[in-house]
């Protein structure tokens, strides 16, 4: 079983767990939202390599994690 994950604000300590959850076995990145960085790769902001995940505004939280 495969959980998904979204990091609400990706600071310091946001970025580094998403760096952390993207490269382990078990977790998929499905969103990221923070203001300072609407459009970027949750990813490539983590240090960890572009995944194909951008971050969002909060108002699309409920359609991502469907």
């Amino acid at each position: 079983m495969t959980i998904k994950v979204a990091f609400t604000g990706l600071g310091r300590m946001g970025r580094t767990a998403a760096k952390k959850i993207i490269e382990s076995d078990g977790f998929k990145v499905v969103g990221g939202f923070d203001g300072g960085y609407v459009g970027l790769d949750v990813g490539t902001l983590s240090g960890a390599g572009e995944i194909g995940v951008k971050v969002s505004d909060p108002s699309s939280l409920p359609e991502i994690l469907k």
